[in-house]
């Protein structure tokens, strides 16, 4: 079992955990192993001291308790590293940027804790709400804790849809809810998602406004932040934070691309095609924006 954590076995929690919590398996293997070599240091003098020796087999499993967490310890030095880290840090401290002062944010799910870590260093007043689990019966409950009325409660235990639909009417509640990678959820809302950065807020479907700001404001993020996601994104794959980073890089996309549907629908198709191509430049796989571009070329001639 050491040497298939160690040398990569397709079985391995390196590959299979995808920078999960139980990427802490393989660090707990490295423990075994180097407790195994101190024993076998220990006995071995001790057997010394009484002038007996080992066997050849002991020895020879001896030498591979101890050559096998050193090899493995400089094998892996790439995915130790916490170079990346920062980066994908940086992503979330952007979008708790972008959150404001809104004290609710509908999360993507995939970073909840390092976002609440994040929120409590911060002091902020922010509540964070994952979409994916508002089915189960726990975090159902939980949900209702959140609320004083009576009402809300019961309607927090049947679902978050049905919670929001009467929640967001309330005064003032709207500006201080952001989404941050389902748009859908304000439009199931009957709202208009805005993108802002890396998030979304919501807007009557009626109202208009000129997007030249969140397009100036986008574009200032794309070029700093963004592109430093990129870059890392484009490094070692199997860095523990890889697969955190191409999500990054995904998001930038949409939203760019989200952000160019925007400005078209406000009438703005001049800020849209700069948009598209930046999402494009994120993610080439981005067939929304390829659609979109193309499109927008077509109707322009």
């Amino acid at each position: 079992i050491l040497l298939a954590v160690f040398w990569d076995f397709p079985f391995s929690p390196w590959r299979s955990t995808r920078g999960q919590p139980m990427i802490l398996i393989p660090y707990v293997f490295a423990a075994l192993g180097l407790g195994l070599s101190t024993a076998f240091l220990v006995d071995l003098l001790g057997q010394r001291g009484r002038n007996r020796g080992f066997s050849a087999r002991g020895y020879a499993v001896g030498a591979v308790l101890l050559v096998v967490p050193l090899v493995s310890a400089v094998r892996h030095l790439p995915e130790m590293s916490g170079r990346s880290s920062p980066v994908a840090v940086e992503h979330l401290q952007q979008v708790l940027k972008d959150v404001g002062s809104r004290e609710w944010l509908l999360t993507s799910g995939q970073s909840d804790a390092e976002l609440a870590l994040l929120v409590h260093q911060a002091g902020l007043k922010l509540t964070l709400i994952n979409p994916r689990t508002s089915n189960i019966d726990a975090y159902q409950n939980y949900l209702a804790s959140l609320f004083e009325e009576p009402r809300l409660q019961g309607l927090a235990r049947v679902s978050l849809a049905a919670l929001l639909k009467e929640w967001l009417v309330k005064p003032g509640v709207l500006e201080q809810v952001a989404v941050m990678d389902a748009p859908d959820l304000w439009e199931a809302m009957d709202y208009q998602a805005v993108p802002e950065g890396l998030i979304y807020s919501g807007e009557p479907n009626e109202a208009r406004r000129d997007p030249a700001g969140l397009v100036s404001n986008f574009m200032s993020m794309a070029s700093g932040h963004g592109q430093r996601i990129l870059q890392s994104a484009q490094g070692n794959p199997r860095a523990p934070t890889m697969p955190l980073l191409q999500q990054a890089v995904r998001d930038l996309a949409r939203q760019a691309n989200n952000l160019g549907v925007y400005a078209e629908d406000q009438g703005r198709s001049d800020l849209a095609a700069p948009l598209y191509r930046e999402a494009l430049r994120f993610n080439t796989n981005n067939i929304s924006a390829l659609i979109n571009l193309s499109a927008l070329a077509e109707r322009e001639k």
